[in-house]
This record gives structure tokens, C-alpha cells and sequence, in this order.
């Protein structure tokens, strides 16, 4: 090939590459030292100047361009300034982040009224489905109870075997069933009566379908976190720290357009301060020995996350596992549970509400 032919070869690509970018542009503007441009314009000129002064061509293995139209759901939610990022985590979740990373070159950009994809059909099919199913089900607001509950034994099993059809989850530990909404006065009463039951709260929240929903139950606990010079007054003084001890649910339900099916993605976080370790800090010039007391705290963390689908009319059950307890004023109770500690099993009971 001569100098010619590979200058029209790399000319070529650079023009079908526009041609594809042309569908995706974005009407930001950077400021750069050659004048305001376009961002996709700004990134296609680097790329362009890479494959011309490398030779190398952008990577082609059957990628295409598509655009989803997503107004009609985003325009309808109220409650968060980018509704939109719902769409996107459920992509980079259902997809996997490597797919947009990888061997295969792609493109993902999501703005409250489209989403633009730059990969294979397979890709593109999977986008699709999600945009569709965020279409289709709508943005009404719906509400939901949440029990957020501890036991003192995993034996409750064998007394609510009838009523529980069991649910698949990946974590390690946890437990999930599925029950009518008959069954679940039934449930708490076999678990007041002979588990010690304990109930962190109830909660109850209306969401947008689609969106993700925060309940906090967590209570903020102090200890000293160090000695530190006062530029103030001079001498040291002693700064507190803070760790929010207790539970925090974080809820994102999509309730298909027929309002059959639940697919939720379902997180929890725990967070212990259990207990805090005192040390004599050394005495600065001036004082007397052992005046300061700083604390090392011992915080218990645990992490819980699984999606569930199930039907729109029966409630879901989730035992994330044996944790710390959930609730901060129980901590540092001799003997609280036979299972060792403080330890407890988190129980998680959703229920949408009519």
C-alpha cells in the first residue's frame, strides 16, 4: 500500500466515524486553545488525530448506534433532580461494567431524555429490554412497608415452613421466601412468641416506580477521636468522631405496567460502633500526666446486597444473616443472643401497600 492509498484509507475511516458520532452529539461546548467545540466533536478530534498519525483504525466488530427516547418516563418524576440515573445503574447492573470497558469498544450516555448506545446488537437488545421496562411500568408513585426485625434463634424456620416458599439469593448467609399477605400477621406472632422479636421500626414510603427509596435508621454515636493543637487559644484541645450505628435500607423497586411483577434491587447496611478502646494520650508541655483521654473505636460493618423478583400481591421476606444487631441501644448488652454477642438475625419484611 502507498503513502496514498493508506492517507484515503484513514480518511475514509476518519468520515464513517463521524457519520456514526453524527446521530450522538451532545450540544456542550468546551473551551479550548483553538476556539469553543462541541465535547463529541473535542473527543472525535483526538481520536481522529491518534488514527491518523498512528494509523490505526477504531475497532469495528459489528457495533451500532441506537437511541432510546426515555422523556416519557423521567418527565413524570418529581422527587430527584436525575431520574434518569436510575436507567443507567439498572444498565451498568444488568449489563455488567465490563461491557462497556472491555475488548469490545462501546459507548453509554444517558441524559434526562435519552439514552444513546454504541455497541453489538446482543448489547443493544439488553438496553432495549431495560428502557422498555422502565417505559412500560411507568412513573406513578406507589408505597411500601418495610419491617426491618431481629431473632435471637434461626429455628423459626420450622415453625413457618407451611406458609414460606422459598426465594433464591447469591449472598452468603442469607435467606429469602416469598408469602401471601395472610400469612404475615401469622409470621410476627410466631417470632413475638417464642424468637424475641424485636423490630428496629416500620416504616412506610412512596416512591416513584423505578426509583430508589432510603429508609435510615441509624443514630449517630460519638467518641474522642483525638488530641490536636488550638490555634485559637494555643494549648490542645480533644475532636470528636462520629459513626452512625444502626441500619440503613436502600430500596429500588420497578413494578411492571401490569402490576404483576416486583424486580427490586435490595441493599443493606450495617453499622456497629460496639465498643471503644480508652488511651492515655502522652501529656503536652504544661500538663499533667494522663489528662487526655483519646478512644479507638471496635466498629462491626456488614453488607448486604441482592435483586428479587416476585409477585406483586405476596410479600418478600429476606433474612440477610447472623449480624451485628441493627439496633445501636442494644449494643454492649452482656448475653443479648445465644447466637454469641450481640449477635442477631436481620430480618427484612417488604410489603407494598394498596
Amino acid at each position: 500500500m502507498n503513502a496514498q492509498e493508506a492517507k484515503s484509507k484513514r480518511t475514509n475511516s476518519k468520515e464513517s466515524f463521524e457519520e456514526l458520532l453524527h446521530p450522538c452529539r451532545i450540544s456542550h461546548s468546551i473551551r479550548t486553545p483553538f476556539g469553543r467545540v462541541t465535547f463529541s466533536s473535542f473527543c472525535l478530534s483526538i481520536l481522529v488525530l491518534f488514527t491518523s498519525i498512528s494509523g490505526a483504525q477504531f475497532p469495528q466488530q459489528g457495533q451500532i448506534w441506537k437511541e432510546y427516547n426515555i422523556s416519557a418516563y423521567t418527565q413524570g418524576v418529581t422527587n430527584t433532580s436525575r431520574p434518569e440515573q436510575a436507567i443507567l445503574d439498572a444498565i451498568l447492573r444488568q449489563t455488567g461494567h465490563n461491557v462497556w470497558c472491555g475488548a469490545t469498544p462501546g459507548l453509554l450516555n444517558v441524559t434526562p431524555h435519552h439514552v444513546r448506545v454504541y455497541h453489538t446488537p446482543e448489547i443493544q437488545e439488553q438496553v432495549e429490554s431495560i428502557v422498555n421496562q422502565y417505559l412500560l411500568s411507568g412513573n406513578r408513585t406507589i408505597t411500601w412497608q418495610f419491617r426491618v426485625m431481629t431473632v435471637s434463634s434461626p429455628a423459626w424456620r420450622a415453625q413457618t415452613a407451611s406458609f414460606l416458599r422459598a426465594a433464591e439469593t447469591q449472598s452468603p448467609g442469607s435467606s429469602a421466601w416469598i408469602l401471601n399477605l395472610s400469612d404475615v400477621p401469622n409470621l410476627v406472632r410466631i417470632l413475638q412468641d417464642r424468637y424475641n422479636l424485636q423490630q428496629v421500626n416500620s416504616p412506610v414510603v412512596t416512591v416513584h416506580n423505578g426509583q430508589p427509596a432510603t429508609v435510615n435508621l441509624t443514630h449517630p454515636r460519638q467518641y474522642v477521636r483525638g488530641v490536636y493543637p488550638d490555634p485559637a487559644g494555643g494549648g490542645f484541645r480533644t475532636a470528636n468522631g462520629l459513626v452512625e450505628s444502626g441500619c440503613k435500607l436502600e430500596f429500588t423497586p420497578l413494578v411492571t405496567g401490569d402490576d404483576r411483577i416486583v424486580d427490586a434491587l435490595v441493599q443493606v447496611h450495617i453499622d456497629n460502633l460496639e465498643r471503644v478502646y480508652d488511651v492515655n494520650f502522652p501529656t503536652p508541655t504544661g500538663r499533667r500526666p494522663g489528662s487526655f483521654k483519646i478512644q479507638t473505636p471496635r466498629i462491626d460493618q456488614f453488607r448486604f446486597q441482592e435483586r428479587f423478583m416476585w409477585a406483586a400481591d405476596r410479600a418478600l421476606l429476606i433474612s440477610v444473616g447472623i449480624t451485628p444487631s441493627p439496633i445501636p441501644e442494644r449494643n454492649n448488652v452482656p448475653g443479648i443472643s445465644p447466637l454469641g454477642g450481640d449477635r442477631v438475625e436481620t430480618l427484612i419484611l417488604i410489603v407494598r401497600q394498596q
